[in-house]
């Protein structure tokens, strides 16, 4: 059976919502350490995706399901002129509409166990405030994921990870939502960045691939930059000494 996956496109706010086919039903109760900020979530989250967008709406079947699941595609609501609907029919709309004329687009992101994908657009820091993962999520249980996620042109490669200050985001809940986007969009390319800061070869994969759009990029990175610009300090400086030396070491040899 060939899949049609509804997303809407908020142009204001830079979001997205898909509805994934999620592979078999999974519980998804990551658990929020930041509950206080979960009483702002609802105001925010509507901000972001608005109200009604693709809410209550129609069913689909999952490959090993056997249940009915929220596919987006019924009682379609879009009654805002900032928001956008699509039917993605396979992974190459999927990075056309994601990432237009750019070659890498970046986002906070917040998988649900009932298959629905919240993206928020990042470019830098400055985002932070915009995407936090509670706001996405908007809600303690139910979350099978929660992180940063890259589109790249480049291969149509996905990169993921499970960086998050709201979830406790596990190593094998990125495997669910691969998954998910592996039923979903056939052919599709996933590199899970897994704990970067635990793991300093994720970490070096993860600084060579992600873009200072992300917003953890500056905080997981800085210090390879350090040493970068540390190593490159303490180089000029050799060699400026060495430099020196051979000039006095050559005016010596001219007096005498």
């Amino acid at each position: 059976m060939k899949l049609e996956i509804n997303a809407y496109y908020n142009k204001k706010m830079g979001t997205y919502k898909l509805f994934l086919i999620p592979n078999e039903k999974i519980q998804g109760d990551l658990g929020s350490i930041k509950f206080l900020r979960m009483l702002f979530a609802n105001n925010k989250h509507a901000k972001l995706f608005g109200k009604n967008v693709g809410k209550n709406v129609g069913k689909n079947v999952g490959k090993n399901v056997g249940e009915n699941i929220d596919n987006g595609i019924d009682d379609i609501v879009v009654d805002n002129v900032d928001f956008k609907h699509y039917i993605i029919k396979n992974t190459s709309e999927l990075f056309k509409i994601i990432c237009g004329d750019k070659q890498n687009v970046t986002f906070t992101y917040c998988y649900k166990s009932d298959g629905r994908l919240y993206l928020c657009k990042t470019e830098g820091e400055k985002d932070d405030n915009k995407c936090k993962h509670a706001w996405l999520c908007n809600k303690i249980y139910g979350i099978v994921s929660a992180g940063i996620m890259m589109f790249s042109k480049k291969g149509n490669k996905i990169y993921i990870d499970n960086m998050s200050g709201t979830y406790k985001t596990q190593e094998s809940n990125l495997e669910t939502i691969k998954t998910d986007l592996e039923n979903s969009f056939s052919g599709i390319k996933i590199k899970l960045l897994k704990s970067p800061l635990d793991n300093e070869r994720v970490k070096k994969i993860y600084c060579s691939v992600m873009q200072t759009d992300s917003v953890d990029y500056h905080s997981v990175c800085k210090q390879t930059s350090k040493r970068k610009t540390s190593s490159k300090r303490k180089t000029s400086s050799k060699r400026k000494t060495n430099s020196k030396r051979r000039r006095s070491n050559k005016r010596k040899t001219i007096k005498k």
